[in-house]
């Protein structure tokens, strides 16, 4: 901001060494003996120093003058305490002043004057002893304090100071420090104190301030460590809504900073050494904390606490992202006196950690501390207690979640009073002295129906069956016993959802008790209206996650169907989990009815019986473990696979590489009323994406806008795949009551969120006065996707009848800026009632994008005809035209064929498009714009898969139909005879018999060929070989169920044969095979009957004789 404004109304009363003087009324230059002040009044014509020693000169003489004020070399001044008593601006800057030495007032300071400093450097000569004070009603830039007591800028005892700017202030050797006070909407950057007071220096001192923003603060040095008593802070800062980071402090008497009496206070990027009582020292409500650095603090690194003698509490403050190293007589954090709903977040202590006392309802989430030294209280990593002479002698509801305290001196943790539940940490010792712990794990349960598909919407109710007083809970550590599954039938991890996220006590333990185990049950309920009850869940330490977001012991519920037997109601835990060597892990069975035999089983190997339980210690390598169990209604089997020392490479809510989420940050903040767009940005294809607002899908694509509408914590989950990977990110919002300005509102209305490239559409520049005014201006400020086409007065100050002059200066498309659009009432009147001041036509352009639309040098006129006080919301339009899908017939494809087909979309400005897909049948994938799919057996029926297609502002989505028919199963030959390569020899019969059958219960047709002719149509043949046959013959048969046919073929040999009945084996049957037989007449053989036993059975006789004559004169 300039500092030679036109508008002199907002002066700087700047006083080094000043004492209180009455206003002068008539123009004069004076000089007081008794302040050893220049006094000037009424003298418009005197803006520098060179025109105020003139007026010296001509007023008082030359002698006078070099004694009061001169230069010492060119721009070098010595100047007494200058008091402007009356409203002239008088300019110390670099136009004739580079240094000004101030010889310091002995009497106080004034209340007013007005003296503006730019470029400049000041030196109070008299060193910062009495009393050496500025004070200063508006801004400065660019300039060095040196020497000076205080330095302050507004006064609580005087006028206030709002709407400026104070930058680039350097302040050496001063006795105190810099102080804003009665400020409001004040901005304070690029300050630096150092090498202050040795006893009382400090940085930003007894500052009071309210919506107001101070970073780049450096404090190096200001004054002596071991004078803790002193009060010299490093920053102190009282008020509300105020935002405070980058800040530097290193090296201060007193605490680092001090932060008091206020609300909604935000603070990041504040590093804070050696600090000679508290580093960070916090007494304000509703703020967040992030990126705080703590180190080497005398006292205690992070201090919030109560105002104990008011009984005022301090809390509902998020610490996030704090490093505390080695505080020396306190601790790493000490929350106490009064303190509520405070969390501790992200965050890292080397050291001494936490202590907890006199508080409710305080949580560590993901906090690692280690190395605490010494013995007793100064080896411990975590110490909760209750002191009792306190206005708040309690201790309730400490959480300590997925955090780790280890390498102690003394214990990790020592809990001396107050409960404390502690989720998901790793530590080795504890020590209780009163009240009593206990130790919780997540739980991580999906909801199956008896096909293996996610119950999604299932509600599950977790009751603890030892103990009612130690309730389930939410991730944050909040009791709870009710939850809902994901859409995955899955129960939330932390990272998703930690509002959702189930969490149970594996055991407590109560003073001077030792640890009782818990046992749980869990109630699952799904939308249709089944319900499965698992009992006997008992968390243990393999539950632990070392990322709370990878579950270690997954428990499965399955929804039985009506079929009669004993079903499998549940096991755990999954095949996917971890599984370590030498570590014992719970497998568990639950069935719906009981049973009567129960085995466990170990590659094969028989291990325990009679249990629905079995403890199996890991061992190395690869493993099958089963379950069988029965009972007279029938049997029920479930098997693991599982690998020692395997972790799945993708688990679920595991986030991708690739992707850049908007808003980087996952903890927000916004107030009713507002919107925040979320957005995924991935190199990588997405095959699909959805987004969840508190649980529910609300949305597809890359963004989402949320509008909040309501108060409280509330959660936004996007889920994307890739054709590699999944990928999720989860923002936790806390939404605050919208706050009641006391300024008046002008905003930006447009009549369209979303419009068409080449659309006209308007906008109302609208104000809701909270006081009566009578005019208005501002610029509005555009970018070039759209143009004013006109400018028209609104109906704000024509209310009642007023006259009224509108006019704007110009239009310049070009830059896109319409300037000085101006409403002003003509004659007595005012209006306090809301209203449009001007509404402006615009026309879009041809591209798409975000049209941003902000008002700027906007003045409200009172009715006093003086500025009024304002707040400014600006808007936007998107300038789009939705893609549209070309349209895509429903598509049938049998089971085990392939199916392929590939979307399009059309975009009016020709935008890059992104398609994505979602709802696909298992197995199915989406690449690019090309879905493609083979069912399997057992796929058949109906599916809808929905694309989605998006210009990165708009979508549009279609819906394909996809149908699977039954594929047909073809006949199965289970009998085919005679076999492969058997050998006959001529004259036998070979049978020929087939056997098939099929799986979908048609009729079957055969054909049996023969070397290629087809010789039945049934299902056997007997083939009677004669003679003529030898050689190798081809059998091949034929099944067909009328849709498919299968077949089978023999290969044989038939074997060349002479007839027995040719005996002599000459081709010829005649009386020489009569008489070989009549030789051998009454011959018999047990064994190898030669060819005259022509019936071989064993005696030559009658019989042999008679079949050679029944064939006699044969030729073969």
């Amino acid at each position: 901001m300039h500092l030679y404004s036109k508008n002199i109304k907002n002066v700087i009363l700047f006083i080094v060494g000043l004492i209180f003087l009455s206003n002068v009324a008539s123009a004069s230059v004076t000089y007081s003996n008794y302040y050893e002040q220049i006094e000037i009044s009424n003298e418009p014509g005197i803006t520098n120093l060179t025109q105020l020693r003139a007026k010296i000169i001509d007023q008082f003489g030359q002698e006078f003058a070099d004694s009061v004020i001169y230069e010492t070399s060119p721009k070098h001044w010595n100047v007494y305490t200058l008091y402007v008593k009356t409203p002239n601006t008088l300019f110390i800057n670099d136009t004739d002043a580079e240094q000004v030495s101030f010889r310091t007032s002995t009497n106080g300071w004034a209340y007013k004057g007005y003296i503006q400093f730019e470029n400049v450097a000041l030196i109070s000569s008299d060193g910062p002893t009495n009393p050496g004070y500025g004070v200063s009603y508006n801004e400065a830039n660019n300039v060095t304090f040196k020497n000076f007591k205080n330095v302050y800028f507004g006064y609580k005892y005087g006028d206030s100071i709002s709407n400026l700017e104070f930058s680039n202030l350097t302040l050496e050797q001063t006795k105190y420090g810099l102080t804003f006070q009665n400020a409001d909407r004040v901005t304070v950057h690029d300050i630096l104190i150092k090498d202050g007071n040795r006893v009382s220096g400090g940085g930003l001192l007894n500052c009071e301030m309210d919506n107001s923003t101070i970073y780049d603060v450096q404090v190096i040095n200001a004054s002596e460590k071991s004078n803790d008593a002193t009060a010299a802070y490093g920053v102190e800062l009282a008020g509300s809504n105020n935002v405070i980071h980058d800040v530097y402090i290193d090296y201060v008497a007193y605490s680092g900073t001090s932060f008091t009496d206020g609300v909604n206070l935000t603070a990041y990027n504040i590093k804070v050494i050696d600090a000679g009582h508290n580093g960070f020292e916090v007494e304000v409500n509703d703020s967040k904390f992030t990126n705080i650095y703590i180190q080497d603090s005398h006292r205690h690194n992070l201090f919030q606490v109560g105002k104990a003698e008011v009984g005022a509490t301090r809390g509902n403050n998020i610490y996030e992202e704090v490093t505390s190293i080695n505080s020396d007589l306190g601790y790493g954090a000490c929350i106490t006196e009064g303190s509520f709903d405070t969390i501790i977040a992200n965050s890292t202590f080397i050291g001494k950690g936490p202590y907890v006392s006199n508080s409710k309802n305080i949580t560590l989430l993901n906090v690692v501390q280690r190395d605490a030294v010494g013995s007793g209280a100064e080896g411990v990593g975590f110490l909760s207690t209750i002191i009792d002479a306190s206005n708040f002698v309690y201790l309730e509801d400490v959480s300590i979640i997925d955090s780790d305290f280890s390498d102690n001196n003394w214990n990790d943790l020592w809990i001396n009073d107050g409960v404390t539940k502690i989720v998901n940490t790793q530590y080795s010792t504890v020590r209780l002295d009163n009240d009593y712990f206990s130790n919780n794990y997540y739980l991580d349960l999906i909801v199956l129906d008896s096909n293996g598909n996610p119950f999604s919407e299932s509600n599950i109710a977790l009751k603890n069956e030892d103990s009612a007083a130690i309730e389930s809970s939410n991730g944050f550590g909040m009791d709870m016993t009710s939850f809902l599954v994901d859409s995955n039938g899955r129960t939330y991890d932390p990272q998703v959802n930690r509002a959702q996220s189930p969490v149970m006590a594996g055991a407590y333990r109560a003073a001077s008790l030792e640890s009782v185990l818990l046992s749980h049950k869990a109630t699952i309920n799904t939308p249709s209206g089944d319900s499965v009850a698992l009992t006997g869940i008992t968390p243990d330490s393999t539950w632990y996650r070392e990322d709370p977001n990878t579950p270690t012991y997954t428990i499965t519920a399955v929804i039985p169907d009506s079929t009669t037997g004993p079903h499998i109601t549940g096991f755990a835990p999954s095949s996917e989990n971890p599984f370590t060597a030498g570590e014992t892990k719970k497998f568990q069975i639950w069935t719906d009815e009981e049973l009567t035999t129960m085995k466990w089983y170990v590659n094969g190997n028989l291990r325990s019986s009679g249990s629905m339980t079995y403890d199996w210690t890991v061992e190395t390598g690869s493993h099958t473990i089963m379950f069988a169990g029965s009972n007279s209604n029938g049997a029920v089997v479930q098997t693991w696979e599982v690998t020692e020392g395997e972790v799945p490479s993708t688990t679920p809510g595991s986030s991708g590489t690739g992707v850049t989420f908007t808003p980087s940050t996952t903890s927000l903040t916004a107030t009713a009323g507002e919107s925040t767009t979320f957005t995924a940005d991935s190199t990588d294809e997405l095959v699909s994406s959805s987004w969840s607002y508190d649980g529910v899908q609300v949305a597809t694509g890359t963004s989402y806008v949320q509008n909040w509408d309501k108060v409280g914590t509330h959660t936004v989950e996007f889920l994307g795949t890739t054709t590699t990977e999944t990928v999720t990110n989860t923002w936790t919002v806390e939404v605050s009551e919208q706050t009641v300005s006391e300024y008046s509102s002008i905003s930006i209305s447009a009549s369209a969120p979303i419009v068409k490239p080449g659309e006209s559409f308007t906008i109302d520049v609208y104000i809701d006065p909270t006081e009566s005014i009578t005019g208005s201006q501002f610029d509005l400020q555009y970018s070039q996707l759209a143009s004013v086409t006109t400018v028209a007065e609104g109906d704000l100050f024509t209310q009642s009848g007023l006259s009224t002059m509108f006019e704007y200066e110009g239009i310049d498309n070009t830059l896109g800026i319409l300037t000085h659009v101006y409403s002003a009432i003509v004659g007595s009147g005012t209006v306090s009632t809301a209203g449009t001041m001007a509404t402006i036509t615009m026309t879009a352009g041809s591209e798409s994008g975000i049209l941003d639309l902000g008002l700027n040098n906007v003045i409200v006129s009172d009715a006093n005809s003086a500025p009024a006080g304002y707040t400014v919301t600006n808007a936007t339009v998107l300038v789009d035209t939705a893609p549209v899908f070309a349209t895509t017939a429903s598509q049938t494809v049998e089971e085990g064929q392939s199916l392929s087909f590939t979307v399009s979309a059309t975009d009016a400005e020709g935008d890059s498009l992104t398609y994505s897909a979602t709802s696909l049948p298992s197995g199915a994938s989406f690449d690019g714009q090309t879905f493609s799919w083979t069912p399997a057996e057992g796929d058949d029926g109906s599916y809808s898969a929905v694309f989605e297609v998006t210009d990165g502002y708009l979508s549009d989505s279609m819906t394909v139909a996809v149908t699977v028919t039954p594929m047909n199963h073809a006949p199965v030959i289970t009998l085919f005879e005679p076999a492969d390569s058997a050998v006959f020899e001529e004259g036998s019969t070979i049978n020929v018999n087939v056997i098939a059958s099929d799986a979908d219960g048609e009729s079957l047709s055969y054909i049996i060929k023969i070397d290629g002719v087809q010789v039945t149509t049934a299902s056997s043949y007997a083939w009677a070989v004669d003679y003529e046959s030898a050689g190798t013959h081809t059998i091949e048969v034929i099944v067909s169920d009328g849709i498919d046919e299968v077949r089978a073929t023999s290969t044989i040999t038939i074997t060349d044969l002479q007839p027995r009945w040719d005996v002599n084996e000459d081709g010829v049957v005649n009386v020489l095979d009569i008489t070989l037989i009549g030789q051998n007449y009454g011959a018999t053989y047990t064994e190898n009957p030669p060819r005259w036993d022509v019936n071989q059975d064993g005696t030559v006789n009658i019989q042999d004789l008679s079949i050679v004559s029944g064939h006699f004169g044969e030729t073969i």
